[in-house]
């Protein structure tokens, strides 16, 4: 085994997954860059590259499992493959993977996320998978997590909007599941509602905890299993989701793409190959749309208001109801990322959203 990198950053994925509650001045943090090939083991990270400089936090999370490690080796590029498998107990164990983003305080430089939804221009990826043959029950997926907005207060990420997952190959089969038609591929669908704090049955009566952060889990498995994909376009499924039953919002924001592999049992030999995730926005100028500022008011438990957009105007017109909630509705707007003034004509009863 090749010896560890001094300076990897530990970070565990039991906090992760608990909701850890960060000191009020956290400040985002980047792993150390792994400076050639290493092997990295249970929860610890370092940061690769791929062929065009964008960075990714490779990380070996380990929650689960009765004994033994997880282990990887990467060259110090956006590759890895796992080399050491812990025993299980036929429950989600762990999930190698590489990451762009921010998960809880842990980010990669530059690279656009948090994001909102309806500022993603394309949101393109490269992965080739390795391993055929790997034993054991597994998933190679991409994990996408998306927020109602940016950050918590603390600078953690929310995880409070839904969790959306791609699974270009798998071990067991799905038939039976609906099948949807996305990129010229078909996918088994699944969806649910699910919460944080709620794994195991310990909480009473299935009612989840007062602190639970509750979200969509939706999930895309592919019929035709695959080992590589280039330029997979992952706007489209979040498309799909907001016209299907609107379990994504334009308005939400994606904090990070994470591309590995859940393991329940074995995956001994799984790896990348070969990954890359490119996003661009659109341009700032993107107007927001009437029906987008509805839903973010009706959400925040407003009722009674307009919302109107003069003709050949960029701009949106809110008319609160009652009057003396206009503060409220301005506080609500500027956190879901838009651009609210007191219209100047009625600077007291009307807000203008741009």
């Amino acid at each position: 085994m090749k010896r560890l990198v001094p300076a990897v950053l530990f970070v565990s994925i039991i906090a992760m997954v608990a909701g850890m509650i960060a000191p009020a001045d956290a400040h985002k943090v980047t792993p150390q860059p792994l400076a050639g090939p290493t092997t990295l083991c249970n929860n610890q990270t370092g940061l690769v590259y791929d062929s065009h400089d964008r960075a990714y936090i490779l990380r070996t999370p380990h929650w689960r499992g009765k004994a033994g490690s997880l282990c990887v080796h990467t060259s110090g590029h956006a590759q890895f493959r796992i080399m050491k498998v812990p025993v299980t107990d036929n429950h989600v164990n762990s999930f190698p993977d590489l990451i762009t983003g921010c998960r809880q305080w842990v980010c990669t430089p530059h690279s656009k996320m948090p994001i909102k939804v309806r500022r993603i221009h394309t949101m393109r990826s490269t992965w080739w998978i390795k391993g055929r043959g790997a034993p054991g029950i597994w998933n190679a997926a991409y994990d996408i997590w998306l927020g109602k907005r940016p950050f918590n207060p603390d600078g953690t990420s929310t995880r409070s909007g839904a969790e959306l997952m791609v699974w270009l190959n798998y071990s067991e089969s799905y038939a039976g599941n609906p099948i949807v038609k996305i990129g010229g591929r078909r996918w088994y669908y699944m969806h649910w509602r699910t919460c944080d704090h709620v794994r195991d049955g310990d909480h009473h009566g299935g009612v989840p905890p007062a602190d639970a952060t509750c979200f969509n889990y939706i999930s895309f498995r592919a019929v035709h299993r695959v080992w590589r994909v280039n330029h997979i376009d992952l706007r489209a499924f979040m498309r799909w989701s907001i016209h299907h039953g609107h379990k994504i919002r334009p308005t939400w924001w994606v904090e990070d793409i994470a591309t590995g592999f859940e393991l329940w049992s074995g995956g001994l030999g799984l790896g990348t190959a070969k990954f890359s995730v490119n996003v661009r926005k659109t341009l700032a100028t993107a107007r927001p749309t009437v029906s987008e500022v509805r839903t973010v008011l009706n959400e925040a438990g407003f009722h009674g208001f307009v919302v109107t957009r003069p003709e050949d105007s960029a701009r949106v017109i809110v008319t609160p109801q009652p009057e003396r909630l206009l503060p409220r509705y301005a506080r609500v707007l500027r956190r879901h990322g838009f651009t609210v003034n007191a219209d100047p004509r009625h600077p007291r009863s009307r807000l203008v959203v741009s």
